[in-house]
């Protein structure tokens, strides 16, 4: 047994029963070089959230110096360095990787080392991209949203209002989208959201929006009365009108396009309406703003005016008739007397003429 790329010196003795012979000439030999052995105290320098820094000790290499290294990273291909050391990068965050080294010299590569493993640190807490929308709103709610990033554990919703810095929350999940309720009427808000992740809560991102004032007050209840073609129409109301408030009737003849026929104070309204078609009517309360405000509508009241019975129409069309004919009578009878006249007129002067002829 040697050991690789090491001298040796050898002398040869002959022994026997009588003793030993003359020792040889003294030989010399030397085993040839080896590859190397595999590198040894693999450990990691440094580490961001997406890189790492490996380091290692140069290996034992017998007879031959180390040409390089060959680093297989992750079971990904052979990467060659010619340093004891090796980085790399675009890596994903808070993730576990092997790393084996292998040393190269003039004889061949040795053996590759046991794995290591290696991992990457966590990353830096997220900022939240854009800005935070306001999807809707009403009197008492705001419904916000913002847009997603990623690796993250959870988002912080916080509002308050615009004139103060006392922040209470509202949200805590995975919703990019989230409607904050329970606020004041006609009042501007503060929100403010950030992104949260195992390295912790990101920066901040802030908005102002303001909640809209307290709509108008709904119908409560529609009454109707109908006499012949006209139809009373008459209301109650929730809560008492405020200064700037009127009762608004719309109407429609096809169920589609409803158009105002009355805007006023009074609780009730008589429209004149037209046999054989259908009517609907809602009623509802309108708010005189920069931009008006309405109430809910009241129910639907569907109205259609029934025609004429037909012994009615029957008998109209009869009596017209007799009209006419006593018309068209009396134009002829005036007509007769317009004839006698002209023959009494005309009668004296043909028997004069008559007479002075024959006589």
């Amino acid at each position: 047994v040697s050991t690789q790329s090491t001298g040796y010196y050898c002398i040869v003795k002959a022994n026997s029963v009588v003793g030993q012979s003359v020792p040889s000439e003294v030989t010399v030999y030397h085993s040839p070089p080896a590859p190397p052995e595999p590198p040894a105290k693999i450990h990691l320098v440094e580490n961001s959230d997406s890189s790492l820094k490996i380091s290692w000790e140069q290996s034992a290499s017998p007879g031959a110096d180390v040409l390089h290294y060959n680093v297989c990273f992750n079971n990904g291909p052979v990467v060659k360095c010619e340093e004891t050391e090796f980085y790399v990068d675009g890596l994903s965050s808070d993730t576990q990787y092997k790393v084996r080294v292998q040393a190269v010299n003039s004889v061949g590569p040795g053996q590759f080392s046991p794995v290591k493993m290696v991992g990457t640190g966590t990353p830096l807490p997220p900022a939240l991209p854009g800005e935070i929308q306001l999807s809707s709103r009403g009197h008492n709610f705001l419904k916000v949203g913002w847009n997603s990033c990623r690796a993250v554990k959870c988002y912080l919703l916080e509002r308050a209002p615009a004139d103060s810095d006392e922040y209470m929350a509202v949200y805590e999940g995975n919703k990019t989208q989230v409607k904050i309720g329970k606020l004041a009427p006609n009042t501007s808000y503060t929100v403010r959201v950030c992104a949260v992740n195992s390295a912790g809560s990101g920066p901040w991102l802030h908005a102002t929006f303001s909640t809209d004032s307290v709509p108008p007050p709904p119908i409560t209840k529609v009454h109707k009365v109908l006499k012949e073609s006209e139809l009373t129409i008459s209301w109650q109301v929730k809560d008492k009108l405020q200064e700037g408030e009127v009762f608004q009737i719309l109407h429609s003849t096809d169920d589609d396009t409803f158009s105002p026929v009355y805007e006023g104070l009074s609780r009730q309204h008589t429209i004149s309406l037209l046999p054989d078609i259908s009517y609907s009517f809602k009623v509802r309360v309108k708010r005189d703003t920069s931009t008006p405000q309405y109430g809910p509508f009241s129910q639907t009241l569907l109205v259609k005016l029934k025609p004429a019975p037909r012994e009615r129409r029957e008998s109209e069309r009869e009596t017209k008739l007799v009209e006419s004919e006593s018309e068209s009578s009396g134009a002829f009878e005036d007509s007769h007397v317009v004839v006698f006249i002209l023959l009494a007129l005309c009668l004296p002067a043909v028997l004069a003429v008559l007479y002075f002829v024959y006589f």
